[in-house]
C-alpha cells in the first residue's frame, strides 16, 4: 500500500506504481484500490498495455473530462492518464496485458473456441462435467437450456 501527498493505492492483484500484491497472477495484471482526497491527482503510466478506471464514489475528472460514478472507462493504450479529485473520490483501476484473442461465453463456460464450450455443455449435460457444491442454489447449478 502507498498512502503519499492524499493519494492512497491499494495493489490488489498484480504490479503497478512501483507496488506489487502478493496475490499470484498468471499474466501482467493491474488491480488496484485507488483513494484520492479532494483537488489531488495521480498519473495513471502505461505499464500496462489495456486499462479502465471504475470510480465507486466521488466527483473525478480524467485528462479533464468528468468521469460518470459507476461507469467502467477505458484508458487509451499507450497514453498517461491524469485522474484528479473534484471531491474525496473512491476508484479501482484494472488492466493488463490483452488476451491473445476474442473469448466466448455462454453460462459459466469460457472459451476462445465455440467447440470447447459446446463439448463443456455436453460434459456437463452428461452429469461428467465439474458439478456444484451443496449449498450452491439450483438455478446455479445447470446451464440455461437455450443456445447461444
Amino acid at each position: 500500500m502507498s498512502d503519499n501527498l492524499g493519494v492512497s493505492i491499494r495493489m490488489i492483484a498484480g504490479s503497478g506504481f512501483c507496488l506489487e500484491s502478493p496475490v499470484p497472477v498468471l499474466s501482467p495484471t493491474l488491480y488496484a484500490e485507488l483513494r484520492l482526497q479532494t483537488a489531488t491527482s495521480l498519473l495513471i503510466p502505461t505499464e500496462h498495455q489495456q486499462r479502465a478506471l471504475y470510480v465507486l464514489e466521488g466527483e473525478a475528472q480524467l485528462d479533464g473530462e468528468p468521469l460518470p460514478v459507476h461507469s467502467l472507462v477505458v484508458l487509451p493504450e499507450g497514453e498517461n492518464a491524469t485522474l484528479f479529485a473534484e471531491s474525496d473520490c473512491h476508484a479501482v483501476l484494472i488492466g493488463g496485458a490483452a488476451l491473445d484473442g476474442p473469448r466466448r461465453i455462454n453460462w459459466n463456460f469460457v472459451a476462445s473456441d465455440p467447440l470447447l464450450i459446446d463439448e463443456a455443455r455436453r460434459r456437463w449435460a452428461a452429469g461428467t462435467g465439474r458439478r456444484c457444491r451443496e449449498k450452491a442454489s439450483a438455478s446455479n447449478c445447470h446451464p440455461p437450456a437455450t443456445d447461444r
